[in-house]
Parts: C-alpha cells; sequence; structure tokens
C-alpha cells in the first residue's frame, strides 16, 4: 500500500538501499544488455556528478521520437539535472541522503532533480545510455496529468515555488 506509486516506491528503495549505486528503470522499459556497464563507466568516468540519466527510444511515432531526442547519439552533457529523470537513471546514494522523488503518479523525477540542482550537483544527461520505452505515449490527457502532478509537487514540496526559485 506505501508503494502505489512509482515515486513511492523508488522512495522505499532509496530508504533500503545498501549499494553505492542505485539504478532506477520504469517497469515498461527495457534495457540493453551493456545498461549497466554504461552506467558506471560514465559514474566513473565523470567523477563530479552525483547520478547519470539516460534517454528513450522506441518512439512510435515522430513527436515521440524528437521528444525523447532519439537522434542524438555520442553526446554527453553535465549539467543540473532537470525534468523527467527516473525511468532511466543511476546515481551515487550518498548523493540522495536526504532527497526523494515525488509521489504523485507523474513528474516524480522533477522533485529529485529540482532538489539535487538545489544543491548545486550536476547529473551527466547521456545520449546513448537509451532504454526502449513500450509505454510512451503523449496524449493530451497524459500531457495535463503531468502538469497537474507537476503543480502538486511545486506546492508540496517547494512552497508553491517555481523551480527557478527554489
Amino acid at each position: 500500500p506505501e508503494t502505489d506509486t512509482p515515486g513511492k516506491a523508488r522512495n522505499v528503495a532509496l530508504r533500503l538501499v545498501k549499494t553505492d549505486v542505485i539504478a532506477f528503470l520504469d517497469t515498461d522499459c527495457v534495457a540493453p544488455e551493456d545498461w549497466v556497464n554504461t552506467i558506471v563507466s560514465d559514474l566513473r568516468e565523470y567523477e563530479e556528478v552525483v547520478g547519470v540519466v539516460g534517454c528513450y527510444t522506441g518512439g512510435r511515432n515522430w513527436i515521440q521520437r524528437v521528444f525523447n531526442q532519439e537522434s542524438v547519439t555520442k553526446t554527453k552533457e553535465v549539467k543540473a539535472p532537470v525534468g523527467i529523470l527516473e525511468g532511466n537513471c543511476a546515481f551515487w546514494v550518498k548523493a540522495l541522503e536526504g532527497k526523494s522523488f515525488g509521489v504523485y503518479k507523474y513528474s516524480e523525477g522533477n522533485v529529485l532533480s529540482t532538489q539535487i540542482a538545489a544543491d548545486g550537483k550536476t547529473s551527466l544527461l547521456d545520449y546513448d545510455l537509451k532504454v526502449i520505452h513500450n509505454g510512451f505515449t503523449y496524449t493530451p490527457r497524459k500531457l495535463f496529468r503531468m502538469g497537474r502532478a507537476q503543480m502538486h509537487n511545486n506546492r508540496d514540496y517547494f512552497g508553491g515555488s517555481l523551480r527557478a526559485e527554489v
């Protein structure tokens, strides 16, 4: 009952983890065989980051493929984490102490990314760390739900402040 949303389940994992690194993959995603090796390699190469965030692939139409940035390859960016990072990512556990995912069904990663950015930390966006996202569809209804979840996250976690104000 305490894990009825992905964010709540990820928060339980954060509380129970006993390893140095924790990785998250959505249940409707399929990772390539070298997924973990790529994560470990990225974390070792970019020692200044708190984690690695990958991308989705498998868009069913051009809008999804553009949104996923599926055509971007051989690019890595060290930057403050922004937006959706929960479905294909890994972090140093010690960097996430005292932090959590949002508890709403959508946009739970925005809460964590805002907390990391507020600490002045960076993550690595690796465009070649791709997973196939089988459930990835954007409809007006889903976009509305994601926006509503983000509004609730801003209210509940950041006192209604916008990300830039945190």
